[in-house]
């Protein structure tokens, strides 16, 4: 072999080197759904100022993310990336201090633009984005439904009129009754089945967890839902505890409950 060809041969090994990590990358690397738009003003015309609050829930996975507009050309701009699958329902929000809008949307494929959200709907005292989130654990195998008993101490105020159960992937995990109480309130909530927006479980009606204040719940969960491992979890709003968790099979357990609770506009 004379040294051209050497020289050939050489380039050849190098550059399939450089090509198969990339090819292996493109494999593993999930593609995000990117979802853009303009926030206006009740006038459907004017752009709200830059710095206006802003959330994203795709209420199928339970990915939650919040921010502020202004992030691009326009004052009202918003660009985010969500994990999701293609037929995901995802509801966006907006708010300032007296008004907010929402507009719900069904994942497609690659990004979706010019995703407007209007603020023409009147806001209480209180913004409708200050949630107690649980999240989704890291690994949330094994999996059991039963019946969770423990406490929550929020460390901000919070309203809820809603329950989202994170469900492990593929399945039907939920919550089918829910209680939260102590010596000034009480709020319960009954699962309606596998019908539209299943995962999320409404209360029968809206109530305020107050910070600093410790709240009792009982969460029954069925099918499959995530768990966190854990006898106790702090959350960025508050605490929550696990006193006892029976599962199906009559088992005890001290496990937290995969859990967000939120104030949601169209129950």
């Amino acid at each position: 072999m004379n040294k051209e060809t050497t020289r050939i041969v050489s380039a050849m090994i190098v550059a399939a080197l450089l090509i198969m990590p990339l090819t292996v990358y493109a494999r593993v690397v999930p593609q995000p759904h990117g979802i853009q738009g303009i926030v206006y003003m009740s006038d459907g015309v004017t752009e709200a100022p830059a710095g206006t609050s802003f959330s994203v829930n795709d209420t199928t996975n339970g990915f939650f993310i919040e921010g502020t507009t202004g992030a691009g050309p326009h004052n009202g701009w918003y660009s985010v990336s969500i994990d999701g699958e293609d037929g995901d329902t995802v509801i966006l929000r907006a708010w300032n201090e007296t008004h907010y809008g929402e507009r719900t949307v069904i994942l497609t494929g690659g990004d979706m633009r010019g995703i407007a959200i209007l603020l023409n709907k009147t806001l209480g005292p209180e913004p409708p984005v200050t949630v107690f989130d649980t999240g989704a654990p890291d690994n949330p195998y094994p999996t059991i439904a039963g019946t969770h008993n423990g406490t929550l101490k929020p460390n901000v105020t919070i309203k809820v009129t809603s329950l989202f159960t994170y469900p492990c992937a593929g399945t039907g995990g939920h919550t089918e009754y829910a209680r939260i109480w102590n010596s000034t309130s009480n709020a319960t909530a009954k699962w309606e089945g596998y019908k539209e927006d299943w995962h999320n479980l409404s209360f029968s009606e809206p109530f305020t967890l107050v910070a600093n204040e410790t709240y009792n719940y009982t969460i029954i969960t069925g099918s499959y839902p995530q768990i966190h491992h854990t006898k106790a979890l702090q959350t960025a709003n508050g605490w929550i505890n696990c006193t006892e968790f029976t599962d199906a099979n009559g088992k005890l357990k001290d496990w937290v409950p995969a859990i967000r609770l939120f104030v949601y506009y169209n129950k």
